[in-house]
């Protein structure tokens, strides 16, 4: 009788799947090694050193291009690995992440809109030098708005921007204060029992 082979479901080949929770650690890992490094390179000089010329290099882009906004962008790496860690919902690090972006743009942009209020033109201050912490996103944006829309157009339209970000993202409203509140709301009042009913 000739014996025949066992069946046994074994791998002959590949590596077994990552588990998503090892998954997510690595790439939590990756988003905050990445977004420490993204800090220490948005940082001005001699810190930026620390990371390297390729750091500085990076660095000094951000700078160029986002100005003040450069600081937001090592926090998004940096959110996604807490989020990743399990501290925080991935939906919400989603529209943080789309909060960051948006700030890194409508800051500057807010900030050369005030400049140009204040100061006078934009374009002649940065090609002098002063002024570079608006960035080139933000001041091409605040120069080409001026003409046609003005220093008030201008700036509803950076307030206009900054509070529909913050609305889509976060649910807030930085106009909130202007909403009509009614009778009780926020005071902790209740209304007493027969009192009288509004004339309207």
């Amino acid at each position: 009788r000739t014996p025949t082979r066992g069946c046994r479901s074994t791998r002959t080949g590949g590596s077994p799947p990552i588990d998503p929770r090892t998954k997510d650690e690595l790439w939590a890992t990756l988003a905050l090694v990445g977004g420490v490094a993204l800090a220490l390179a948005a940082l001005p000089p001699p810190f930026a050193s620390l990371v390297g010329w390729l750091g500085e290099g990076v660095g000094r882009r951000l700078h160029t291009w986002l100005g003040i906004g450069a600081a937001a962008v090592p926090l998004i790496p940096l959110y996604w690995s807490i989020s990743l860690f399990g501290h925080f919902d991935r939906s919400l690090a989603k529209r943080v992440t789309i909060l960051l972006v948006g700030l890194a743009i409508t800051v500057p942009f807010a900030a050369g809109v005030l400049y140009q209020a204040i100061e006078g033109d934009l374009r002649e201050a940065m090609d002098a030098g002063r002024a570079l912490w608006v960035g080139q996103v933000g001041g091409a944006l605040a120069f080409e708005l001026r003409r046609p829309l003005g220093v008030v157009g201008e700036a509803l339209v950076a307030l206009a921007a900054f509070s529909v970000l913050t609305i889509v993202t976060i649910g807030w409203n930085p106009l909130g204060a202007l909403r009509k509140r009614e009778r009780g709301e926020g005071a902790g009042e209740t209304e007493a029992p027969g009192a009288e009913a509004p004339l309207l």
